[in-house]
Protein backbone atom coordinates (compact mmCIF):
# COMPACT_ATOMS: atom_id res chain seq x y z
CA UNK A 1 0.00 0.00 0.00
CA UNK A 2 1.69 3.27 -1.13
CA UNK A 3 -0.63 5.87 -0.03
CA UNK A 4 2.82 7.12 2.33
CA UNK A 5 4.04 9.47 -0.52
CA UNK A 6 2.97 13.14 -0.09
CA UNK A 7 3.19 14.15 -2.27
CA UNK A 8 3.14 14.83 -0.11
CA UNK A 9 2.20 16.10 -0.37
CA UNK A 10 4.29 16.86 -0.43
CA UNK A 11 2.80 17.97 -0.81
CA UNK A 12 -0.22 20.98 -1.53
CA UNK A 13 2.27 23.11 -1.72
CA UNK A 14 4.46 25.42 -2.65
CA UNK A 15 5.47 27.98 -6.37
CA UNK A 16 9.10 28.98 -6.70
CA UNK A 17 10.41 32.75 -6.94
CA UNK A 18 13.38 34.71 -5.29
CA UNK A 19 15.64 32.77 -3.24
CA UNK A 20 15.95 34.17 0.52
CA UNK A 21 19.61 35.46 1.36
CA UNK A 22 19.42 33.66 4.33
CA UNK A 23 19.32 30.20 2.86
CA UNK A 24 18.73 29.61 -0.16
CA UNK A 25 15.06 28.61 0.18
CA UNK A 26 12.99 30.72 -2.09
CA UNK A 27 10.62 33.03 -0.20
CA UNK A 28 7.86 32.02 -1.83
CA UNK A 29 8.37 28.33 -1.57
CA UNK A 30 8.66 29.21 2.31
CA UNK A 31 5.28 31.42 2.21
CA UNK A 32 3.82 28.45 0.78
CA UNK A 33 4.97 25.55 2.97
CA UNK A 34 3.57 27.72 5.95
CA UNK A 35 0.14 28.16 4.09
CA UNK A 36 -0.71 25.02 2.43
CA UNK A 37 1.51 22.58 4.30
CA UNK A 38 2.11 23.19 7.57
CA UNK A 39 -1.07 21.94 9.56
CA UNK A 40 -2.87 18.65 9.91
CA UNK A 41 -4.59 16.97 6.93
CA UNK A 42 -7.21 13.83 6.77
CA UNK A 43 -6.50 11.73 3.57
CA UNK A 44 -7.99 9.25 1.68
CA UNK A 45 -5.39 7.19 -0.44
CA UNK A 46 -6.79 4.65 -3.20
CA UNK A 47 -4.27 2.28 -5.03
CA UNK A 48 -5.93 0.27 -7.23
CA UNK A 49 -9.13 -1.04 -5.61
CA UNK A 50 -7.56 -0.51 -1.96
CA UNK A 51 -9.40 2.38 0.00
CA UNK A 52 -7.24 3.34 3.33
CA UNK A 53 -7.92 6.56 5.11
CA UNK A 54 -5.90 8.57 7.64
CA UNK A 55 -3.89 11.74 8.95
CA UNK A 56 -0.86 13.82 8.03
CA UNK A 57 0.64 15.96 10.26
CA UNK A 58 3.30 18.55 8.82
CA UNK A 59 5.54 20.40 11.30
CA UNK A 60 8.49 22.58 10.77
CA UNK A 61 11.54 21.14 11.26
CA UNK A 62 13.84 23.63 14.15
CA UNK A 63 15.13 26.65 11.99
CA UNK A 64 12.65 26.12 9.54
CA UNK A 65 15.00 24.29 6.89
CA UNK A 66 12.74 21.61 6.17
CA UNK A 67 9.11 19.97 7.02
CA UNK A 68 8.72 16.62 8.79
CA UNK A 69 5.58 14.85 8.13
CA UNK A 70 4.06 12.14 9.70
CA UNK A 71 1.32 10.13 8.32
CA UNK A 72 -0.78 6.98 9.61
CA UNK A 73 -3.45 5.13 7.75
CA UNK A 74 -5.39 2.38 8.19
CA UNK A 75 -6.80 0.15 5.30
CA UNK A 76 -6.89 -3.79 5.03
CA UNK A 77 -3.34 -4.37 6.28
CA UNK A 78 -3.86 -2.55 9.18
CA UNK A 79 -2.33 0.82 10.61
CA UNK A 80 0.27 1.66 8.76
CA UNK A 81 2.95 4.80 9.60
CA UNK A 82 5.23 6.69 7.32
CA UNK A 83 7.77 9.64 7.90
CA UNK A 84 8.97 12.44 5.15
CA UNK A 85 11.47 14.97 5.53
CA UNK A 86 10.46 17.62 2.65
CA UNK A 87 13.02 20.34 1.91
CA UNK A 88 14.75 22.49 -0.69
CA UNK A 89 17.69 21.32 -3.47
CA UNK A 90 18.93 24.78 -4.19
CA UNK A 91 21.40 23.58 -6.46
CA UNK A 92 18.89 21.43 -8.19
CA UNK A 93 16.35 24.00 -7.70
CA UNK A 94 13.71 21.53 -7.12
CA UNK A 95 11.63 20.37 -4.12
CA UNK A 96 12.40 16.60 -2.56
CA UNK A 97 10.92 14.30 -0.69
CA UNK A 98 12.51 12.14 1.25
CA UNK A 99 9.90 9.28 3.02
CA UNK A 100 9.92 6.19 5.00
CA UNK A 101 7.38 3.67 6.10
CA UNK A 102 6.68 0.46 6.93
CA UNK A 103 8.16 -3.54 5.52
CA UNK A 104 11.00 -1.29 4.81
CA UNK A 105 9.16 0.81 2.27
CA UNK A 106 11.36 3.84 1.38
CA UNK A 107 10.73 6.77 -1.69
CA UNK A 108 12.21 10.26 -3.14
CA UNK A 109 10.18 12.49 -4.42
CA UNK A 110 11.76 15.07 -6.65
CA UNK A 111 9.02 18.01 -7.67
CA UNK A 112 11.09 19.75 -10.70
CA UNK A 113 8.22 21.99 -11.93
CA UNK A 114 6.21 24.12 -8.87
CA UNK A 115 5.52 26.56 -10.22
CA UNK A 116 2.25 25.99 -11.33
CA UNK A 117 -1.00 24.63 -9.36
CA UNK A 118 0.02 21.61 -10.84
CA UNK A 119 3.43 20.24 -9.40
CA UNK A 120 5.18 18.00 -11.66
CA UNK A 121 7.94 15.45 -10.88
CA UNK A 122 9.07 11.85 -10.42
CA UNK A 123 9.65 9.38 -7.45
CA UNK A 124 11.15 6.04 -7.13
CA UNK A 125 11.94 3.90 -4.56
CA UNK A 126 10.99 0.53 -2.62
CA UNK A 127 7.36 -0.23 -2.25
CA UNK A 128 5.54 -3.21 -1.37
CA UNK A 129 8.13 -5.21 -1.74
CA UNK A 130 9.12 -3.91 -5.24
CA UNK A 131 11.52 -1.36 -6.58
CA UNK A 132 9.59 1.12 -8.69
CA UNK A 133 9.12 4.72 -9.86
CA UNK A 134 6.82 7.02 -12.28
CA UNK A 135 6.17 10.65 -12.78
CA UNK A 136 4.32 12.14 -10.30
CA UNK A 137 1.56 15.20 -10.25
CA UNK A 138 0.58 17.06 -7.31
CA UNK A 139 -2.72 19.25 -7.99
CA UNK A 140 -3.21 22.18 -5.08
CA UNK A 141 -6.46 22.98 -4.40
CA UNK A 142 -6.64 25.93 -1.90
CA UNK A 143 -7.40 23.93 1.47
CA UNK A 144 -7.01 20.53 -0.03
CA UNK A 145 -5.07 18.98 -2.72
CA UNK A 146 -4.53 15.64 -4.58
CA UNK A 147 -1.62 13.53 -5.79
CA UNK A 148 -1.68 11.01 -8.73
CA UNK A 149 1.07 8.56 -10.07
CA UNK A 150 1.32 4.94 -10.80
CA UNK A 151 2.59 2.09 -8.05
CA UNK A 152 3.10 -1.24 -8.77
CA UNK A 153 1.62 -1.18 -11.70
CA UNK A 154 -1.45 0.38 -10.07
CA UNK A 155 -2.99 4.23 -10.20
CA UNK A 156 -2.47 5.62 -6.79
CA UNK A 157 -4.78 8.41 -6.03
CA UNK A 158 -4.03 10.76 -2.69
CA UNK A 159 -7.15 13.51 -1.37
CA UNK A 160 -6.32 15.61 1.18
CA UNK A 161 -7.95 17.66 2.99
CA UNK A 162 -7.40 20.45 5.60
CA UNK A 163 -8.45 19.73 9.36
Amino acid sequence: MRAFTLFALTAALLSVSAASAEDGIPDAVRKSIEDRLIGEWSIESKLGDVVSKGTIVAKWSPGKQSVRTEWVETGDGGIRHASELIGWDADAKCLMVYGFGAESANWIVRYTDVTSKIWKGEWKGFINGKVGGSSCTMELRGDSFEYRDTTDGKSLIVKATRK
